[in-house]
């Protein structure tokens, strides 16, 4: 089974049960796993000939689930690639690197986006979840792009 996204982007499924794909949210390495997951999710639905409205109502299960703290804080580990240098020093990854002066223009970045103003993206390996909360509004509307990406194209 095949869902064809654009003309150079699909998900297929093979008789294994193996998803592949091309040019979609599966592939990009800035999505957290919890995005992917969940995605994954849609496509099965989709690709089992499920409906647009199934994958909404399984959106809202997954929004609620984000929301009520039910995802692991490594499923929201976003990796980004540091640039050695930026345009704009209000650039969140610029602001990142001058706080953490060993990253370096190629090093991959994992961080965690929180509510904090002050610390708005921060390492991984330095979350407290004892003082720290992720901006799980933040997290949703990646996930809400991304199934409307994929809706869009069935």
């Amino acid at each position: 089974m095949e869902l064809r996204l654009g003309e150079h982007s699909y998900v297929k499924l093979s008789p294994e049960g193996e998803i592949t794909s091309r040019g979609t949210v599966l592939k990009r390495r800035d999505m957290p796993m919890f995005v992917k997951r969940q995605y994954t999710e849609h496509v099965l639905v989709l690709l089992k000939g499920g409906t647009a409205d199934a994958c909404r109502e399984l959106l809202e299960k997954q929004l609620e689930n984000l929301s009520s703290g039910q995802v692991a804080i490594a499923d929201l580990i976003i990796s980004r690639t540091c640039l050695s240098s930026y345009k704009s020093e209000w650039n969140g990854m610029a602001t990142l690197m001058k706080r953490y002066q060993h990253l370096k223009g190629g090093d991959v970045a994992k961080i965690i986006v929180t509510e904090s103003e002050s610390e708005r993206m921060i390492l991984a390996e330095n979350y407290d979840s004892s003082t720290m909360k992720p901006d799980y509004d933040y997290y949703a509307k990646m996930l809400k792009r991304a199934v409307t990406s994929l809706l869009r194209h069935i």
